[in-house]
């Protein structure tokens, strides 16, 4: 499914498998993650606004999101795309017509339904980066003349890309960009990288100063190591991730049934399951393990710090890679009833439950101190660290060359965060009476009235290994409640107003209709504010939270009106405007916090203005507390045009053209993520600043949520198409151009509006895409192609050494232009009598590289290139 958003103009560079473990966008469009284990989670975000801020429903109607994730935004590998027949996409905010989340815009997922027979489907995919998938399907459908079923059945799966097979197999790109790129990591390595000055932590002991690091030669194995034989001249590792993507198994199932108790009244019952598995191969790393002085191979003579990269272990195959893993369970069933009462109006009432369950697991190894305690592996690991015996103690000193046989036993689980199942469940109940009434000029007024009653819930289970059954539940340690729970009312209502129709119509004005639509939004919550001081518990590894939180109840309301016109002058020209309003109330993490504020003390700020004109960095006073309970909501105001001509004088053309632009205020962001850019801005905010009499700096607040000015998004895409007919068959050509006019946000009404779009952190400027269908006879066959333009990367990473255009330490990396690159899609079909199908064709047929530019320190951008690379597939589909 992540494919076709890809290529969509107007979806920005939402999370994807191929880069959930990375931060998507900038702190203005940086894309919410699940603050655990991101594989097997992919998204789909309009106009850079948030994956948050687009609602995507199911046949109309809401589903659980991704599990656990207050933001409750779907996740795609759960949308079976063999049970969907359509996909709608509306881009200005519709919150008068769907609720506060559609702030954004509404993409909806139709599934089949009403279907009589039989499909069967088999399709290959095979990709040149290895990352192969195959789905089967099978479709079937029985009516009775009173009533229907249509029931989908599909098992996918997927194989990781091998990111070798991508031209990835090094960190070093100072050949192509410069000496400041040089992503090496010389933090460790194999032998490994020792540092002596250790100092106690909460976690175990850590790095302090002077921060310098040791490591013996190359090719040394550790046994009879002297401290003279270390050294500070650090080889850097250089050992790229195996893969990137993901090995999934999906397995879903969509049932449709339909039943006419009598002419009128209609019942329905539509089902959905889904069950995604999803896991991913990474680089084993053993940072900071405290060696004791008993270590048969520590020289020391004291407990040193050291970060050890098991690579021989891993080749000669003693040692099996990390690997994290997800599965993602979601069922949603609604059921309803549709009743025609006489002529004109017709009730309609719908019931929905949607579950989503999401687990998430590690292989890994971990450092003693954050394992627990009364985990078998913690004791393990803390006998063979202390090992006199060479033949016994893990040697992380060496080149691996010298092993203890018993590493391989101490991979665990019990690492941050814990084994878990996440869970969001959603409940509605939707009454619609729709209808008739008058009889104006152009015809009968229109009319909708309707309610919609939803309760979202999150929690999440954490399993405590050998903690005699002890379980700890929910979002408790964050918000202060085990279950949180949003309870939103919506009334809303809609009048269609035909001034001009058919009866009526005048030359230049064939049809005209006015809609109004307003909808009244109430959402309850509850959580705390503050009121527990954490502890530490040295022995569990874990904190602990006594005391009873200070739970309060919080509402916000908002009404979202909407204004639309449809304007015809002639039946071969539509013009249609519209105006509306929406808004979106803040989550349970950016009010609410169980604990106190935690108050710390750093030396890393300068503050910008410093009543003494000092620029260097000073002591503030800094709190982590996350939450404000003043936290205010989003609102926007939307703006739409369009039109749609299909010329007489021309059969076969037809041009459109639509224009839309967001004004988006009060946007939720943290403060801490807008601060490395805008430290001018933010260290002016006195809710992030608290400062003295004299206006010196006392306390940072730098995970406050803020609300900034504004975020605007204006775009506009124009479409033409052409249909004739030859002797070669029906041609159909189109041409489509989207160019975004404004992507800016602006942290307050004083500060300079920064402009996003053209860069990594933004939408592209423009898009442009070319389609030719053909069909003839038997054949058919569709041809795609996709231009994505240069833009800037202006996010490469921040100077860690002083080098080449480095001048100090944390000044951004030199910018890196993007190339432009076109790929193109081609499809063929064949139709046998016997209503077999064949099927075959590829994207990135003609196997385009990606531009170089770096991306987290992969070597192309995952968001805008897809590193499946090219893909060939063949496909069977048998209608009997």
């Amino acid at each position: 499914m992540e494919e076709l958003f890809r290529t969509l103009p107007f979806a920005y560079a939402g999370t994807t498998t191929q880069n959930n473990d990375a931060p998507v966008g900038a702190s203005d469009t940086e894309e919410f993650r699940t603050g655990g284990i991101n594989v097997g989670i992919s998204t789909v975000n309009l106009r850079a606004l948030g994956s948050a801020n687009t609602l995507v429903l199911l046949n109309g109607r809401r589903t659980a999101g991704v599990a656990g994730v207050e933001d409750n935004y779907a996740n795609l590998v759960n949308v079976p795309l063999s049970a969907i027949e359509r996909v709608d996409i509306q881009l200005d905010g519709s919150s008068a017509v769907y609720g506060a989340d559609a702030i954004g815009g509404v993409v909806n997922f139709i599934t089949k339904k009403n279907y009589t027979g039989a499909t069967f489907q088999v399709r290959d995919e095979y990709s040149s980066t290895d990352a192969d998938a195959s789905k089967v399907s099978f479709q079937g459908g029985y009516g009775w003349g009173s009533g229907q079923f249509t029931a989908v059945l599909s098992r996918d799966s997927s194989q990781p890309i091998t990111n070798a097979k991508t031209g990835w197999t090094s960190y070093d790109y100072r050949d192509r960009y410069g000496p400041e790129f040089d992503s090496r990591d010389d933090r460790v390595g194999q032998p490994g990288v020792v540092c002596p000055s250790t100092f106690p932590g909460f976690y175990g002991p850590y790095c302090g100063p002077p921060y310098t690091t040791y490591q013996l030669p190359q090719g040394h194995s550790g046994v009879g190591a002297t401290v003279d034989e270390f050294t500070t001249n650090i080889v850097p590792a250089d050992i790229v991730e195996p893969q990137n993507g993901e090995h999934t198994r999906n397995e879903s199932g969509t049932l449709y049934l339909e039943q006419y108790v009598t002419d009128d009244l209609r019942l329905y019952a539509d089902f959905l399951y889904s069950n995604n598995v999803s896991s991913r191969n990474q680089n084993t790393r053993m940072f900071s393990w405290p060696v004791p002085a008993s270590n048969a191979f520590n020289p020391y003579g004291k407990e040193v710090l050291v970060t050890y990269y098991p690579i021989k272990e891993i080749e000669s195959g003693s040692l099996p890679e990390e690997f994290s893993a997800s599965g993602n369970r979601k069922r949603s069933l609604s059921a309803g009833l549709i009743w025609n009462i006489g002529d004109t109006t017709t009730f309609e009432l719908n019931a929905t439950r949607s579950k989503s369950t999401r687990y998430q697991h590690q292989f890994k190894f971990t450092s003693p101190g954050l394992i627990n305690s009364r985990n078998p592996v913690h004791a393990r690991i803390l006998e063979l660290l202390a090992s006199s015996d060479p033949s016994v103690a893990l040697n992380l000193f060496g080149d691996g060359s010298v092993q203890s046989p018993e590493l391989g036993s101490l991979y665990n689980t019990d690492a941050y965060p814990l084994p878990s199942d996440s869970v969001t469940k959603t409940r509605s109940v939707e009454p619609l009476l729709r209808g008739q009434f008058l009889q104006l000029w152009g015809g009968p007024i229109s009319y909708a009235l309707g309610a919609q009653f939803n309760e979202d819930t999150i929690y999440r289970e954490v399993t405590l290994i050998g903690g005699e059954g002890e379980y700890r539940e929910g979002r408790f340690e964050r918000i202060g409640v085990a279950r949180p729970t949003r309870e939103a009312t919506g009334y809303f209502a809609e009048l269609a107003l035909p001034i001009v129709g058919e009866r009526n119509a005048r030359p230049g004005i064939a049809s005209l209709v006015v809609s109004l639509q307003a909808r009244r939004d109430i959402y309850k919550t509850e959580g705390a504010d503050g009121g527990v001081d954490p502890v530490y518990d040295y022995v569990n590894r874990r904190w602990t939270y006594p005391g009873e939180p200070n739970v309060i109840d919080v509402e916000h309301s908002a009404t979202s009106p909407r204004l639309g016109i449809q304007y015809a002058p002639a039946e071969e020209f539509t013009l249609r405007a519209s105006w509306s309003e929406s808004f979106r109330p803040p989550v349970w993490g950016d009010l609410f916090s169980l604990t106190n504020p935690t108050y710390y003390t750093f030396w890393t700020y300068v503050d910008p203005y410093e009543p003494s004109g000092n620029t260097e960095p000073i002591s503030i006073r800094s709190t982590l507390a996350r939450n404000a309970v003043d936290t205010r909501p989003e609102y926007s105001e939307n703006t739409s045009f369009s039109f749609d001509w299909t010329p007489e004088a021309l059969p076969g053309f037809r041009w459109t053209l639509d224009w839309s632009t967001i004004d988006f205020t009060d946007k939720i962001e943290n403060a801490g993520g807008l601060f490395r850019d805008y430290p001018e801005v933010i260290f002016a905010l006195p809710e992030v600043v608290e400062r003295d009499a004299e206006g010196n700096a006392i306390l940072f607040r730098r995970s406050r949520p803020i609300n900034i000015a504004r975020k605007t998004s204006e775009i506009i895409t124009t479409e033409f198409a052409y249909n004739f007919n030859t002797a070669w068959g029906d041609f159909t050509p189109r041409l489509t151009y989207t160019r975004v006019l404004d992507e800016t946000f602006q942290i307050t009404e004083e500060s300079e509006p920064i402009r996003r779009e053209g860069t990594v952190l933004g939408s592209d400027k423009y898009r442009l895409s070319g389609q030719l269908d053909w069909y003839r006879d038997r054949w058919a066959g569709h041809l795609f192609a996709y231009y994505t333009p240069s833009y800037l990367n202006n996010n490469t990473g921040s100077c860690l050494e002083i080098v080449g255009r480095c001048e100090f330490w944390g000044q951004d990396k030199p910018h890196l232009t993007v190339d432009s690159y076109i790929s193109v899609d081609l499809t063929l079909s064949y139709t046998l009598d016997n209503g077999i199908q064949l099927r075959a064709g590829g994207r990135n047929i003609l196997n385009a590289e990606p531009p170089d530019t770096l991306y987290w320190g992969m070597p192309y951008d995952p968001s805008r290139w897809d590193a499946r690379g090219q893909v060939l597939f063949v496909e069977f589909n048998w209608e009997l």
